[in-house]
């Protein structure tokens, strides 16, 4: 009888170390490769989805505000990307590419910097054998009529391989779309807070735009950025019909640029905005504008050569 109860017993046991494997293995598996290695070498790579929205890393509406008064040009708005916790972003209407060139240079930049002061050996080889695991910012260009320019930059036809950006390294970090698109027919396509920062530069026209703002908006997160160009007034006066929503005053006026001109586009998108944001009827949202005081020794024809102020919108956390 001893013998038998001490076989159940062992037979329990082996049951129960049986279950604890079973257990074990699949949780040791489901480990991705990144998370081994921080486990083991107290190392973190950055993800596209490891800030949330109430992440300390991401920056609050006063930051962005406030960091955005004190640099008033959209050049600035890079910034977001690189110190203000925003991972995912859009450009809507890149014409021949500088706007996006310009964020992906900033990256670049902050990139190196970082890899010069922390990179180690380990680290190089994880970046070198999955890059996609280790890209820090994902981007995407709508353009639905891609010009020479911007094939020079980025090839679409072999999704940017032969491009300029990529000999120069620009897309190491960056997991970047192209989209051959005009911006109502992919708008549909996007899924709802997938990006923290937005740009509109596509349709200046006040019906596009109108249709625009509340579809791209819902592609915003909770933090997140939605902005666009050219808001302005072509009338000398600094204000003008402007509507009663919170940061609709003072509409500033367009100035003349190295390459276009004054637009004339500027009155149909102030237009829409503040109408929009009326119907909207929410009073968390501020309207910000920016004035681009920058001169031609600031910007080194490196950015934009139009003088034409940007507007944004910083969506509420609920």
């Amino acid at each position: 009888m001893g013998s038998e109860k001490y076989g159940k017993l062992r037979t329990y046991k082996s049951h129960r170390h049986f279950k604890i494997i079973l257990v074990a293995i699949p949780t040791i598996i489901t480990l991705s490769t990144t998370k081994c290695y921080q486990l083991l070498f107290h190392t973190n790579f950055p993800t596209i989805n490891i800030i949330t929205k109430s992440s300390p890393l991401k920056w609050s509406e006063s930051n962005i505000a406030a960091y955005m008064k004190q640099h008033p040009q959209r050049a600035y708005f890079s910034r977001l990307m690189v110190d203000g916790g925003f991972q995912a972003g859009m450009e809507v209407g890149a014409a021949d590419g500088r706007f996006t060139q310009h964020f992906l240079q900033d990256m670049k930049r902050t990139t190196d910097a970082k890899e010069r002061t922390s990179s180690s050996h380990l680290q190089q080889w994880y970046k070198k054998w999955f890059p996609s695991r280790s890209r820090q910012w994902a981007w995407t260009m709508v353009e639905p009529y891609p010009n020479d320019e911007l094939n020079q930059k980025y090839d679409v036809r072999d999704d940017g391989a032969s491009g300029q950006w990529n000999r120069d390294g620009l897309l190491e970090n960056v997991d970047l779309s192209f989209i051959k698109r005009k911006s109502l027919s992919y708008v549909f396509d996007i899924p709802d807070e997938s990006h923290d920062f937005i740009y509109l530069d596509g349709d200046h026209s006040f019906a596009g735009v109108k249709a625009e703002l509340p579809r791209f908006w819902d592609k915003v997160r909770e933090g997140g950025v939605l902005a666009g160009s050219d808001y302005c007034n072509i009338d000398s006066k600094k204000v003008e019909n402007s509507l009663p929503c919170k940061g609709c005053e003072n509409v500033p006026k367009c100035q003349p640029s190295t390459e276009l001109g004054v637009s004339s586009s500027g009155k149909d998108i102030v237009k829409a905005v503040q109408e929009w944001l009326m119907e909207k009827n929410d009073d968390r949202l501020t309207l910000y504008h920016i004035d681009e005081d920058f001169t031609n020794d600031s910007l080194s024809g490196e950015i934009t050569n139009t003088r034409n102020p940007s507007w944004f919108i910083v969506k509420p956390l609920n």
